[in-house]
């Protein structure tokens, strides 16, 4: 290997390494912190009202050669009542964009409320809730961290029984885009949490940045399936369609192994796989720890 070509090496994947250092680091610290007896909680149920925190690194890579991100997140639940639920996720990426300068800094902020209603039958729907979600652009679109707009996504879930050991969550989300002051648009490769592309292929088949309007629907679906008592697979298919911008439409899909070896801690694998529809990317990869109090 050449020193040119030893210091491109360095400069690619330096800042994910030291990212992914970051997160092992501080699972590790949580985890022995954390590691006591408590309730078990189930960790695939987004309806849980619980104080917990759940550090992740996720690794994505582009489509059309665009390149590929590294984000350490930590996305942190916050219990208001036993009924209602205050969510905020902060994020550090690395970004390595085909077209921009490489760079590291903070990413977009995603906060959600939501409102939990049980059923008193306890039948099939064992629960919903109305929900407001809104991702905040503190990233730097210019550079590639962030989405450049601010999105609103009111929504609303059920929380369904399909079985002894089969649960579904399906979320109906309403995406509004607002460009930041100063911003064309949004400039990330997939909105967090959604997986909502907004980078397009141009004539050349580089990725270019989808500066447009997003008045969008999202459906997501994960269903959870208890494997053993400590042991969960998920599966989350998820629909987005933009009704502006020529009303492109994309499917998705996320596969989740989840182990909870014991009542304070879960790990968790997920990876992201395009189904149909120009998604943007290839594929994400995203182990996480989440770390109950």
């Amino acid at each position: 290997m050449s020193k040119a070509e030893y210091e491109h090496h360095q400069a690619a994947w330096g800042a994910p390494s030291r990212l992914a250092l970051c997160f092992s680091f501080f699972v590790l610290t949580c985890g022995a912190v954390a590691a006591q007896e408590g309730k078990k909680v189930d960790p695939t149920d987004p309806t849980n009202i619980s104080l917990n925190a759940t550090p992740a690194y996720e690794y994505t890579r582009l489509s059309e050669g665009g390149g590929h991100t590294s984000t350490f997140s930590v996305d942190t639940w916050i219990p208001l009542s036993k009924q209602d639920l205050f969510t905020i996720e902060l994020q550090v990426m690395h970004s390595d964009i085909t077209g921009l300068p490489r760079e590291t800094g903070f990413g977009d902020m995603r906060m959600k409320y939501f409102h939990l209603i049980s059923t008193p039958n306890r039948g099939m729907l064992r629960a919903w809730a109305p929900a407001f979600d809104m991702i905040a652009p503190t990233g730097d679109a210019d550079k590639g961290t962030g989405g450049g707009s601010w999105l609103l996504m009111p929504n609303f879930v059920l929380a369904l029984n399909l079985s002894e050991r089969v649960s579904a969550y399906p979320f109906f989300r309403y995406v509004h885009s607002i460009p930041k002051s100063g911003s064309a648009g949004v400039f990330a490769p997939v909105l967090p949490g959604i997986d909502i592309p907004i980078l397009d292929p141009d004539a050349d088949g580089l990725l270019k940045f989808n500066s447009g309007k997003v008045r969008g629907f999202n459906l997501e679906v994960p269903i959870a399936v208890r494997l053993t008592d400590s042991l969960f697979f998920t599966a989350t298919p998820n629909l987005f369609h933009n009704f502006a911008e020529g009303g492109a439409t994309t499917f998705s899909s996320k596969f989740q192994f989840t182990y909870q070896p014991s009542e304070s801690v879960a790990l968790g694998i997920e990876t992201t796989v395009p189904i149909s529809g120009d998604s943007g990317i290839d594929y994400s990869v995203k182990p996480s720890a989440s770390i109950y109090f």
